[in-house]
């Protein structure tokens, strides 16, 4: 992700968080494609094990006007300006694969979230990987999230929970931008022709696990913009195998989306 940033705009600084563990070997892989940091302070109310998911809450608090978050599973494929275009006081999100703001909450924590979140369960959601906003309106976004988590008081905490916490907390002052922003669900979703953010969500590895399917269209992304092949050969071949297996995966999703469909109305 930090490479695809710089290459298509070396003008804004990035920063890049890690584990108090991890930042001499951060600081030696990245070079200066990033200045590597560390979450000042736990956050109240998530366990130990689950501190290293939520570093994102203290963006705000970083020495620029206006802020725009990505998750390390995402690439940009072509300049995104607009995403640092962020209105005062508004939230610049891109829709997520979820149907609603409680579908993206883990089954069990549904029950506990929706007693307290019941008016925003419904809403559209939005994908907690890629978000901007003017860092002067929320540099409280650490204690606004415990406070958020405290009134749930869920009996677990799970990696994701942050997304629906987030949701709720900034469905009244989001801006929606087009999905090109923040292409994600990229297993049941065709990626557009002009998508400026590819978001490897879903799926049980990532494309730079060998075990990734790489006759998924999301891999020749990754393989074009996110490791900058430039061999035509090479962009060739992996969009052949996109094209021999297109009609199976196309079978398989809609397979799979009858299925939710069933699942739904029983």
């Amino acid at each position: 992700m930090l490479r695809s940033a710089a290459r298509h705009h070396p003008e804004i600084p990035r920063w890049c968080y890690v584990g108090p563990d991890e930042v001499s070997e951060a600081r030696a892989l990245f070079g200066d494609l990033a200045e590597i940091i560390t979450a000042p302070h736990a956050i109240a109310g998530i366990p130990a094990e689950s501190q290293v998911f939520v570093p994102k809450l203290f963006a705000p608090t970083l020495p620029v006007d206006v802020i725009a978050y990505v998750d390390a599973d995402a690439i940009f494929c072509r300049p995104a300006p607009e995403l640092w275009d962020v209105e005062p006081g508004k939230v610049n999100v891109i829709k997520d694969g979820a149907p609603n703001v409680l579908e993206s909450v883990p089954p069990p924590l549904r029950p506990q979230f929706a007693a307290v979140y019941a008016d925003y369960c419904k809403l559209p959601c939005f994908n907690g990987g890629v978000w901007a906003m003017r860092t002067a309106d929320f540099r409280d976004l650490p204690e606004r999230y415990e406070e958020a988590i405290a009134k749930v008081r869920f009996d677990s905490y799970h990696p994701v929970l942050d997304q629906p916490v987030l949701n709720a907390m900034w469905q009244p002052n989001v801006k929606w931008l087009p999905i090109q922003f923040n292409v994600n669900n990229l297993f049941d979703h065709s990626i557009p022709a002009d998508a400026r953010i590819v978001h490897f969500t879903g799926g049980k590895c990532k494309p730079w696990d060998d075990r990734y399917p790489r006759h998924e269209p999301q891999y020749y992304w990754w393989l074009r913009h996110g490791l900058n092949e430039q061999n035509p050969m090479r962009l060739f071949a992996a969009k052949a195998r996109v094209w021999i297996i297109t009609p199976k995966r196309l079978i398989g999703r809609q397979y799979r989306r009858w299925q939710e469909k069933q699942a739904a109305a029983r």
